[in-house]
């Protein structure tokens, strides 16, 4: 199995992909769009995993590497690849699908529960998730359901947390990758939790409890993982 990464700040990695990875042998590349590498060719990755960012995917001149990463996700797509998106990474996803990604109500950064929908049920790779899943979010934008997309998850402010299209794609708003030493990494690379907001935990609130959210979080990937390749 070959796992490709887009990788689009050094801050936000593959993260718990990567370990979930190495622990079974597969092989992994990565794109860094921040460090101008080269895309990939089709032929050579099974499964395209999109993490996170700080920037939008509307800052196409701030960015212009996104317009050429979302005709990649599409072209992938159409080539029957698997496709995994976090955070940024689901709305790419979502834009590449002809979905809107726009800014949402409020921001919501820290450790917040995400509910299971009555659309999961429709997933196989995703049978193990529970009826509830506290998961480190960190975004402000959202994102409408693409045309055909299952709804799979929300939370308090944020509606779409989670969708799947067929058995080839799935988009998670949250960070289900974090495990405590990528949390260290989010927070040293701004100040995004001084920011007002009642969805915007300090940092001594994002440390508590995050080893076993972290923990339960790595084990869901990692079940979700294992079923999404073979399907």
């Amino acid at each position: 199995m070959r796992i490709h990464f887009f990788q689009h700040t050094a801050s936000e990695g593959p993260a718990g992909v990567a370990r979930w990875a190495a622990q079974r042998g597969y092989t992994m590349t990565t794109t860094r769009f921040d460090l101008k590498q080269e895309l990939p060719e089709l032929a050579d990755f099974d499964v395209l995993v999109v993490m996170g960012g700080p920037m939008n995917i509307y800052q196409y001149r701030d960015y212009p590497w996104l317009q050429a990463e979302r005709f990649f996700i599409q072209q992938a797509l159409a080539a029957g690849k698997k496709i995994v998106g976090f955070c940024l990474g689901s709305q790419l996803l979502a834009d590449a699908l002809g979905a809107r990604v726009y800014q949402n109500n409020q921001h919501e950064i820290g450790w917040f529960p995400v509910t299971r929908l009555e659309g999961m049920n429709k997933v196989k790779s995703l049978q193990d998730f529970p009826a509830q899943l506290q998961v480190m979010h960190w975004h402000g934008d959202t994102f409408d359901l693409p045309a055909g997309a299952v709804h799979l998850a929300s939370s308090a402010i944020c509606q779409n947390q989670a969708f799947s299209f067929g058995n080839q794609a799935i988009g998670f708003q949250f960070h289900l990758e974090v495990d405590q030493q990528d949390l260290k990494d989010f927070i040293g690379c701004g100040s995004d939790l001084k920011m007002p907001g009642a969805f915007v935990q300090q940092e001594e609130k994002v440390w508590q409890g995050a080893e076993s959210y972290a923990a339960e979080a790595q084990r869901v990937l990692a079940g979700f993982l294992d079923l999404f390749i073979q399907e």
